[in-house]
């Protein structure tokens, strides 16, 4: 990594391969993590984190590292007033003087109070139901320069693909093994009732609907007790 000038990192194309290598994390919060250290390191922000977007709703912190990461932003949620309060068109956000940003009073009065400087925000990605941001501070005032923000957005890019890449991965574990339990929760059944395969996994789902319980969450439970949740006598179950 390049230096020009005082504190002003160059991170070059080797960096950004490398920060992408290190993303490749076991789970999608190991993922996540790991993203904002390497916003720490390539763009010099003690403080990042990522966030988690609503459409309808109030910006939740994710994942963040730094000492202020998830405070700066539940600072959003506890004054309703910030870069994340409401909809936004933009796909970056630059205060270059948090103290004297008029736009969101409260919440850059308390982030000043706290040492932030400046800050900015970039999209990672949206959903249906739901945009994610990559939140970076800084101790300095108008450090969120051009370049640096250049920067930002080719580190947003490999970020929003291992994110991509990491949920993916989740599902499918997640699949692979929502499919065992139902697997040997019907074996259970066959076993203990004398079912059928087909039966087995009639009783589980027909169960599942009645009682309004994640067809998952009931196979784990009869893969380890062999038995279907008992009902109270209101009709619930431990599961419901």
């Amino acid at each position: 990594m390049d230096v020009k000038g005082p504190g002003a990192l160059v991170p070059s194309a080797v960096d950004f391969a490398e920060a992408a290598r290190r993303m490749r994390q076991p789970n999608l919060q190991a993922t996540a993590r790991q993203a904002c250290r390497s916003a720490q390191e390539l763009l010099g922000c003690p403080d990042a984190v990522i966030c988690v977007h609503p459409r309808n709703g109030e910006a939740d912190p994710w994942i963040g590292v730094g000492e202020r990461a998830h405070r700066l932003t539940l600072l959003q949620v506890e004054c309703h007033d910030g870069p994340h309060v409401g909809a936004t068109e933009e796909q970056t956000v630059v205060i270059d003087d948090v103290a004297g940003e008029s736009r969101w009073p409260l919440w850059s009065a308390q982030a000043a109070a706290l040492g932030v400087a400046s800050y900015a925000s970039v999209l990672i990605g949206e959903r249906r139901s739901h945009s994610v941001w990559l939140d970076l501070y800084s101790d300095e005032p108008g450090y969120f320069t051009a370049q640096r923000m250049e920067h930002a957005g080719a580190l947003v890019l490999h970020v929003a693909s291992a994110l991509e890449a990491a949920y993916t991965e989740e599902g499918l574990r997640d699949a692979v093994e929502g499919r065992h339990l139902i697997g040997v929760a019907q074996g259970r059944l066959i076993q203990r009732y004398g079912l059928e395969i087909e039966q087995a996994f009639a009783v589980l789902k027909r169960y599942s609907q009645d009682k309004n319980v994640k067809l998952r969450v009931l196979a784990r439970h009869v893969a380890e007790t062999g038995e279907l949740p008992v009902e109270n006598e209101d009709g619930s179950t431990a599961l419901s």
